[in-house]
């Protein structure tokens, strides 16, 4: 019996850090509702569009849940008070947010900078989302040539759902023109800006840091230590039984 409860005690505990790895940019959080990024440390909201269906009492948003930069601003605004404690708890919602590398405004490009196609994912939370996390492509390769199957669709989109293939704002202004904010283009993979009132872009919002963070390490003790508490009953029940 020791040896088999060593063996499953190695084989859970391998288990475990391989459904840890395998999961190491998503990971789920309030049932479902959020996915906390590991690699942003950010937490998504899992439905790529919210507002389709909850407005909070905000207007100009569509029925298709589009909108215009202002009313994103609003409508996460509205989010963070609602019911006086914020949206599922939480009263720190935002927009994505990226950098403006380089020189500011659009540094146009197919490759590595803050504007165009094939994004530098380490400056952008959309980027490193879809380049990176989803492993989608973009419409053009970083020489320029066009690629097949670009831009997200309800399949690669997974664990999101309810992600549109289209204009989704960031939270930034762009710097040299305030009448345009960045924004990330979902069917191509594009990053770019775009005048504040279209209002034909989403709106996905996100939270910094971990909303619910379980440790792994507390977690592997909590299963190692039943294997062992086990091991022990076992030992005691093989035990011989003396009698005075």
């Amino acid at each position: 019996m020791e040896k088999i409860i060593k063996i499953a005690l190695g084989t859970g505990l391998a288990a475990m850090l391989a459904t840890t790895a395998a999961n190491a940019a998503l990971v789920s959080r309030m049932n479902g509702e959020m996915l906390y990024d590991d690699v942003l440390n950010i937490t998504w909201l899992t439905n790529g569009n919210l507002a389709e269906s909850t407005t909070f009492g905000i207007t100009g948003i569509y029925s298709n849940g589009t909108m215009n930069w202002d009313t994103a601003n609003n409508w996460v605004a509205a989010m963070n008070a609602d019911n006086g404690t914020g949206y599922l708890g939480f009263n720190n919602w935002r927009m994505p947010t990226m950098v403006d590398t380089g020189n500011p405004g659009c540094d146009w490009a197919n490759v590595g900078t803050d504007c165009g196609f094939n994004s530098d994912t380490s400056s952008s939370e959309f980027a490193s989302m879809y380049y990176d996390t989803l492993e989608i492509v973009g419409s053009l390769d970083a020489d320029g040539n066009a690629q097949a199957d670009a831009g997200i669709n309800a399949e690669k989109a997974l664990p999101f759902y309810n992600f549109k293939r289209s204009h989704y704002w960031f939270g930034l202004e762009f710097a040299p023109d305030p009448d345009h904010a960045w924004h990330f283009d979902m069917q191509n993979g594009r990053q770019l800006t775009y005048i504040k009132t279209a209002d034909n872009a989403f709106v996905i919002p996100v939270i910094a840091g971990d909303v619910a963070a379980v440790p792994v390490p507390a977690a592997i003790w909590l299963f190692a230590s039943g294997l062992l508490g086990l091991a022990a009953v076992s030992r005691r029940k093989g035990a011989p039984t003396y009698h005075a």
